[in-house]
């Protein structure tokens, strides 16, 4: 699979594949990991329902910017912060 391929696939779902890291920032600045997961999973079925982009309904989410900063929340939801090692092991599967 190409580089352009998996950018594709990362983007299909317009942000919600990023909701994970988003509630986890949330639930730790909320110290509530329930609460944390009822706003991300509201916010991510409206987003759904209503053909908008994840990203783009969370930044207008006065829940959420309560406790997360615009920054800090794209951060959260580009893929490319959360890849880690995959290159690694890309190359490492695919080799040279």
């Amino acid at each position: 699979m190409g580089k352009d391929a998996m950018k594709r696939n990362l983007h299909m779902l317009q942000g919600l594949i990023m909701s994970e890291p988003l509630m986890l920032a949330l639930s730790r600045k909320t110290g509530k990991k329930q609460t944390a997961h009822s706003i991300i999973h509201k916010c991510a079925m409206e987003a759904f329902e209503n053909n908008i982009p994840f990203n783009e309904h969370v930044m207008r989410n006065k829940e959420i910017l309560k406790y997360l900063t615009e920054k800090e929340i794209r951060e959260l939801l580009t893929p490319e912060n959360h890849l880690g090692l995959i290159q690694k092991c890309i190359d490492d599967t695919a080799g040279p």
